[in-house]
């Protein structure tokens, strides 16, 4: 098996495992195992990408793949803290963070920078 191969089956499965991960009830078993099989098959795709890269006509730059690992792995990390940080939800004995009532922009269009 070359390494197009494996390639495109990482993209295959990508594919599927994310189609299934956004289709399922968030935080379930099999919404877990198709997230983790997601970003497994999308680093094959990024280290695949970035070692196939050079050898194009004309030859390319493998930083596209080496930027996917990147942003996969720490999205990935990202989740799998997620769920073990303390809960917030209502009836927590955790405080819950202040609310604004403005919306996120507005910070910025009130900073001094954006008068004129």
């Amino acid at each position: 098996m070359n390494i197009t191969s494996i390639h495109i089956a990482g993209g295959v499965i990508a594919l599927v495992c994310g189609a299934v991960a956004v289709s399922v009830r968030k935080g379930s078993a099999v919404h877990v195992s198709a997230g983790t099989w997601f970003c497994v098959a999308m680093l094959v795709l990024g280290v695949t990408a970035s070692i196939l890269a050079p050898f194009k006509s004309p030859p390319d730059s493998p930083v596209g793949g080496i930027m996917v690992c990147y942003f996969v792995a720490t999205a990935w990390m990202t989740a799998a803290t997620g769920s073990r940080l303390p809960s917030l939800r209502a009836g927590s004995s955790k405080a819950r963070p202040a609310r604004s009532s403005y919306p996120p922009w507005a910070v910025f269009a009130s900073s001094p920078a954006c008068r004129t």
